[in-house]
């Protein structure tokens, strides 16, 4: 499966391109049982670089600035409920990406990000991806999360997905 070239520490990289690949899943919109084409492939590729483009957090990691570790600890981007989320948002995307695969096309769609508090100490994900300042995994907080950044970047929510964001005023 697809996901971006990066140095992990050891003891995290089998855990963190497992989830890469499980959201690579959500973002082409297949199972884990479904075939990939090359054309699928490159454009997941380009997706993941553009989305690594608009991380500085993970550009500091990649460039050895700043520990994969401590960034879990301050942030929630840097977990499996935000890949999956971004996947989810993003996934409409795809369709109108172009066929040259280019990461840049995908940076400059996914550039309002850049911009978002993505500190877990940010209200705004309590209730969201956040259960009592832990991180939740639930296929709930990641369409809620997806919800959150599908706004940020100007992407219509399905029918689906109001419903969860009306559930969760109430």
């Amino acid at each position: 499966m697809c996901h971006p070239s990066c140095s992990l520490q050891p003891q995290i990289r089998r855990r963190e391109l497992n989830s890469y690949k499980n959201a690579s899943w959500r973002y082409l919109g297949k199972r884990k049982r479904d075939a990939v084409g090359s054309r699928e492939h490159s454009q997941c590729i380009a997706f993941w670089q553009g989305v690594c483009n608009v991380m500085s957090d993970w550009q500091a990691v990649l460039h050895g600035e700043r520990q994969s570790m401590h960034l879990r600890q301050s942030t929630i981007h840097a977990h499996g409920v935000f890949l999956q989320a971004i996947a989810v948002a993003c996934s409409s995307l795809r369709h109108t990406a172009p066929d040259t695969f280019d990461p840049n096309w995908y940076t400059s769609k996914l550039l309002p990000l850049r911009e978002e508090n993505w500190l877990r100490t940010n209200p705004e994900w309590e209730g969201r991806c956040l259960r009592d300042g832990r991180i939740s995994k639930s296929h709930t907080s990641v369409e809620l999360l997806a919800c959150s950044i599908k706004r940020r970047l100007h992407i219509p929510l399905t029918e689906t997905q109001l419903e969860l964001e009306g559930a969760k005023k109430t």
